[in-house]
């Protein structure tokens, strides 16, 4: 890390300022980007991400649960966007649109940080498929009348019945 005067400064900085979950991990988890945590650290973004991402496994596993941490932070924001929209007497579209923008996104964001509490469960809309009724509805809808089986059926079906059917 001798060639790393940038790096070396900014890990003295964290450790001066009480260590990574003081400097960094408590503003992540108030829901802080963290490009304006580098900045306030005089660094950029890409330096501050290395950082935690080449600092180690319990730095890199720290960070995640502060990110996570960090979507109840992220709601109660949007909420105060809300209530700041609220107070405004006559509000354009502009600021309509706008803060309806910010809210969507800290919503879109805490969901990626935390699926459990507030992301869609994809697999949770999944059922399961009778494939055979999905194509005998197809067909039906498509105006073709559904094939007989006549192991189905207690009658015979006759065999004109069957080249009928089977020129569909």
């Amino acid at each position: 890390m001798a060639g790393r005067p940038k790096r070396k400064a900014l890990l003295r900085r964290i450790e001066e300022g009480g260590g990574w979950d003081e400097v960094v991990f408590s503003r992540v988890r108030a829901g802080e980007y963290m490009s304006h945590i580098a900045k306030s650290l005089g660094v950029s973004y890409d330096l501050l991400r290395d950082a935690i991402r080449y600092g180690g496994p319990e730095i890199d596993e720290a960070y995640q649960e502060a990110k996570a941490d960090s979507a109840d932070a992220l709601i109660e924001s949007s909420f105060e966007d809300l209530d700041k929209l609220d107070k405004v007497r006559d509000p354009t579209s502009a600021e309509v649109s706008r803060t309806k923008l910010k809210v969507d996104h800290k919503k879109w964001l805490a969901a990626k940080r935390d699926r459990s509490q507030y992301g869609d469960d994809p697999l949770a809309a999944i059922g399961v498929l009778d494939l055979g009724q999905l194509h005998l509805a197809a067909l039906q809808s498509a105006g073709a009348p559904p094939r007989l089986n006549a192991a189905d059926h207690d009658e015979e079906i006759p065999d004109a019945d069957f080249e009928e059917l089977s020129s569909i």
